[in-house]
This record gives C-alpha cells, structure tokens and sequence, in this order.
C-alpha cells in the first residue's frame, strides 16, 4: 500500500492528547498527499493505555 492508496483517515484521540501534534504528525505521514479526514476528540478509549486510534480507508484504484 501507498499514501497514494489512501481515499480517507479518520483519527480519534484521548482529551489528554494534543490535537495539533496529532494533525501534524498525520499530515507528515501523508507526505502533503490529500484525503479526506477527520479528527474526533473522545473522552477515553476502550483500552486505557491507547491514546490515538486510526481508521483508514485505501483502494488500488485511486492508483
């Protein structure tokens, strides 16, 4: 898989998390490549030691 795979990323983090570093992190990632996205703010996690969650989406024929 490429970045250029990716069609859409959602990520979800913990209030104690800093949104900012967390959207430059991301956008680091994609190498300046555009998806769509979103960022949603949770109160706490399932697991209580997981602090970022990330679901992406990709398809071959976006290639």
């Amino acid at each position: 898989m490429n970045v250029t795979d990716i069609v859409s990323i959602a990520t979800y983090v913990t209030v104690n998390v800093d949104r900012g570093l967390t959207m430059m992190d991301r956008d680091s990632t994609l190498m300046g490549y555009r998806v769509a996205g979103s960022l949603e703010t949770v109160a706490r996690s399932v697991e209580p030691d997981l602090l970022v969650k990330v679901a992406l989406v990709a398809s071959e024929a976006c290639r």
